[in-house]
């Protein structure tokens, strides 16, 4: 991405993707999650999201930010070592069943795509 912000703003990208992928859960499967600053996603106390944002400053042209996006989405309890198992969880262990990733992607792809033009005009 390429917005239009100070590299000191960063951090507005990182609350902005942190907040969208928090949106589409809640929207898209009815679950309660909650942004946890600076950038992770938590549902009962256990984390299913984060998100990492690097901006790199270019001269004469708006700074370049990648941004990456992860969600635990059709993980099983035995899929995360012992240590994460008390902390992590994915959103089918909370419904029970087997998402549709290419579905939930594409609902958080149109949310962001909105929040981005609200955001960062």
């Amino acid at each position: 991405m390429r917005p239009k912000i100070d590299i000191g703003e960063s951090l507005r990208l990182s609350t902005w993707a942190i907040q969208s992928v928090a949106a589409t859960i809640q929207r898209e499967l009815a679950l309660d999650a909650a942004v946890k600053p600076p950038n992770d996603v938590y549902i009962a106390g256990k984390k299913v999201a984060g998100v990492l944002v690097e901006m790199r400053a270019q001269r004469n042209a708006p700074h370049l930010a990648i941004i990456g996006i992860g969600i635990n989405v059709n993980h099983r309890p035995e899929d995360f070592s012992e240590v994460f198992q008390a902390r992590a969880a994915s959103l089918a262990m909370f419904l029970d069943r087997q998402l549709d990733g290419t579905s939930l992607a594409i609902a958080l792809l149109r949310n962001l795509d909105r929040a981005y033009a609200h955001s960062f005009p």
